[in-house]
C-alpha cells in the first residue's frame, strides 16, 4: 500500500481565503477504539483530503470517498450551505498520535490534535479485611500499564478521602502508579479506588469490603456495696479493661446521668484501659451504676453496686461544751476552797505555836518569880517579934502572912496547881 505524504499549503482563491473549522482541536481516545472529526467549510469546492501526521488517509472528491486504510472512513453533508466531512479512525493504535489534518483543494485546511491513550489495570492488594475498631489500616491501589500517567482516588462508602497524583512510575510509554490509604476503622465500609485518564468518561474501579469488630472487655466498680453516714461523701471507681476502640464511660445514680468520663484512658497496644472516679455526697440509699460503650454497641456493660446511707451520729458538741465548762469550774472552786483552806490551816497552826511559845515564856518567867520571893520569905533563923501574929512552933517561926502575887496574865490550872503545891512546901 502506497503512502503518500502531502505538504498542506494553503491557496488564495478570488482574493479571499474560505473558512475551515476542525472539531474537536484536541482528541483523546482509548486505544482499540474509534476516533471522530468534523471538518467544515464556506468554500464551494467539493474536493478534499484528510490526512494523519502527514499522511493521506481519505480523498473526497465529487462525492467519492477514497480511504487508503480500511480503519479510515469519511462521509460528507451540507447544512445551511455549510459543507461538512467527517472522518472516522478506528482502532486506533499507539502510533496514530499526533496531527489530524483536512485541506480543501486549492483552498484552506484545519489541524486538530489525536491522543491515544492506554487503560492498564487496578486492583487494591490484599481484598477484604477485618480489624478491631478504632484501629488504623492501610489500603494500597496499584494502577499498572497506564498512559498517560492516570489520576487516581479513593472513596469510603462513597466518600471522596485522597487523591494520588505523585506516586508514578514511567516505564516506556507507560506509567505504574501506586497510592495507599490510611484508615481508622470506625465502621463496615466500602473501600474503593478509582483510576481515570482523560479519555475515559468514568474511571476503572477497584472495590474491597472493610469489617469492623470491637472488643468487649471488663467493666467493675471497685469496692462493692458500701455503707456510709449520711452526710458523708465517699468515692467510687469504675474499671473498663481491655475495651477497644476507647469506650465511653458514664455514671448514674438511681437511673440519672451525674458524669462522663472521656479523658481517663490508656491505651495498651490496640485496647484502652479506662478508669473513672465519681465522688458522691450520702443522702439516700441509692443505685450506683457505671455504663461502659463503645460506639458499635446497641447497649451498655453496666455495673451496678448499693449506697447504704447511714442515720448521722448525736451532735454532742453543746453537751461536751457544757460538761467541761462546768467541770473546769468545780475544779476551780475546789482549787480556791483548797487554798483558802491550806492558808486558814497554816495561819492557826502558826498562832498555836506562836501561843505555846510565848506560855512556855511566861511559866519560865513565874518559876522564876516563885523561886525568888520563897527564898526571901522562908528564912528559918528569923524571929518576928509577934506584931503579925507569927506562929512558935518549936525554935522555927513561920510566917502565915504571904501575899499573893498579882496576875498579869490569863489563869492558867496548871500555874494554879504550881502555885498551890509551891505554897504547901513552902508551910511544912
Amino acid at each position: 500500500m502506497a503512502v503518500f505524504r502531502l505538504v498542506l499549503i494553503p491557496l488564495i482563491i478570488g482574493g479571499a481565503a474560505a473558512q475551515v473549522e476542525l472539531k474537536p482541536q484536541n482528541l483523546a481516545v482509548l486505544l482499540g477504539s474509534q476516533a471522530l472529526f468534523n471538518c467544515s467549510t464556506t468554500s464551494a469546492q467539493p474536493a478534499m483530503i484528510w490526512s494523519l501526521n502527514g499522511i493521506f488517509a481519505v480523498s473526497i472528491q465529487m462525492g467519492n470517498v477514497v480511504p487508503l486504510d480500511p480503519r479510515f472512513s469519511a462521509k460528507t453533508y451540507n447544512i445551511s450551505g455549510i459543507f461538512n466531512t467527517e472522518l472516522n479512525i478506528s482502532e486506533v493504535k499507539r502510533s496514530d498520535t499526533g496531527e489530524v489534518s483536512c485541506q480543501f483543494l486549492g483552498g484552506p485546511f484545519g489541524v486538530s490534535r489525536l491522543s491515544v491513550q492506554e487503560r492498564g489495570s487496578v486492583a487494591i492488594t490484599g481484598g477484604n479485611r477485618t480489624v478491631i475498631q478504632g484501629s488504623q489500616t492501610e489500603f494500597q491501589c496499584q494502577a499498572l500499564g497506564w498512559s498517560p500517567e492516570p489520576n487516581m482516588s479513593w472513596t469510603v462508602n462513597g466518600v471522596v478521602v485522597k487523591n494520588c497524583t505523585n506516586s508514578s512510575v514511567a516505564q516506556g510509554n507507560v506509567f505504574n502508579t501506586i497510592c495507599t490509604l490510611p484508615v481508622t476503622a470506625a465502621i463496615n465500609s466500602s473501600v474503593q479506588c478509582l483510576v481515570k485518564v482523560s479519555s475515559m468518561s468514568s474511571p476503572e474501579i477497584s472495590t474491597v469490603f472493610l469489617s469492623v469488630v470491637y472488643l468487649r472487655g471488663s467493666v467493675a466498680i471497685i469496692g462493692g456495696n458500701r455503707t456510709v453516714i449520711q452526710g458523708v461523701q465517699t468515692e467510687f471507681q469504675c474499671q473498663a479493661f481491655a475495651w477497644s476502640p476507647e469506650p465511653n464511660v458514664s455514671w448514674s445514680v438511681n437511673g440519672v446521668v451525674v458524669k462522663n468520663c472521656t479523658n481517663s484512658s490508656v491505651a495498651q497496644g490496640n485496647v484502652f484501659n479506662t478508669i473513672c472516679t465519681l465522688p458522691v455526697t450520702a443522702t439516700i440509699n441509692s443505685s450506683v451504676q457505671c455504663l461502659v460503650k463503645v460506639s458499635s454497641m446497641s447497649s451498655p456493660d453496666i455495673s451496678t453496686i448499693f449506697l447504704t446511707v447511714g442515720p448521722k451520729p448525736r451532735d454532742y458538741t453543746i453537751l461536751i461544751a457544757v460538761t467541761v465548762a462546768f467541770s473546769a469550774a468545780a475544779l476551780l472552786f475546789l482549787l480556791i476552797f483548797g487554798i483558802f483552806f491550806f492558808c486558814r490551816r497554816r495561819k492557826k497552826e502558826k498562832s498555836g505555836y506562836e501561843e505555846e511559845v510565848r506560855r512556855a515564856q511566861l511559866q519560865s518567867q513565874h518559876m522564876a518569880t516563885i523561886t525568888s520571893d520563897a527564898r526571901g520569905r522562908d528564912n528559918r533563923g528569923y524571929v518576928t517579934d509577934g506584931r503579925y501574929g507569927g506562929n512558935h512552933n518549936g525554935a522555927v517561926w513561920n510566917t502565915d502572912y504571904s501575899p499573893k502575887p498579882q496576875r498579869s496574865y490569863p489563869k492558867d490550872d496548871f500555874f494554879d496547881d504550881g502555885y498551890k503545891n509551891h505554897r504547901h512546901m513552902t508551910m511544912v
